[in-house]
Parts: structure tokens; C-alpha cells; sequence
């Protein structure tokens, strides 16, 4: 049966095991190392024959999605607390968002 199929409540058990295993063995499962080589052009607006008018956009699953955003706040967290930043540069990251 499709994760996707199951109810929030039923799903977010396998999937924390499985994220969670991934991080204490510090390995990626296998299904997200293709997804990441998957990109597609999307045409924005002008002239359909110049690259310059596409834009690229990763085909990633939401299983993917949901990992990269996992990985996202530890790496962040662990920034945080190492205090591995310089102050310039911390200020200018935009995708820091929630609660100091």
C-alpha cells in the first residue's frame, strides 16, 4: 500500500523510523539519490526556443521534499549552536524561519 494512501497518523510512524534510521546510520536511502538528478525545464514566457526562458524544476517526491526539510533544520540547528557563522553572513540567510 502507497504511503501515500494512509492516513497522516498511520504514515508519520514508518516514515519517522525511516527518517530516523537514515540520520543515526548518516545514510541517504536509496530512492532519494535518483529523485535528486530529475529536473525538468518549465517554460516561463517569450521565445520557446531560448534557454533563457525556461527555468529548471527538481522532480522530487514528497517523501524527498520532507527529508530535504528534515536535513534543512538539523543543519541549521547544528550552525546554531556551534556558532559556526559569521554574524554579515548570518544575517543575510533568508530560509531561516521560526522561533529564536
Amino acid at each position: 500500500m502507497p504511503v501515500c494512501s494512509l492516513e497522516p497518523d498511520k504514515a508519520a510512524i514508518p516514515l519517522a523510523y525511516i527518517y530516523n534510521t537514515s540520520f543515526s546510520q548518516g545514510k541517504s536511502p536509496d530512492c532519494l539519490k535518483s529523485s535528486y538528478l530529475a529536473v525538468a525545464p518549465v517554460f516561463m514566457n517569450g521565445d520557446k526556443f531560448l534557454i533563457a526562458n525556461y527555468r529548471r524544476t527538481s522532480l522530487l517526491t514528497e517523501f524527498s521534499k520532507i527529508y530535504e526539510t528534515l536535513i534543512n533544520h538539523r543543519l541549521i540547528q547544528h550552525i546554531q549552536q556551534h556558532n559556526i557563522t559569521v554574524s554579515y553572513a548570518w544575517n543575510s540567510q533568508k530560509f531561516i524561519t521560526g522561533p529564536d
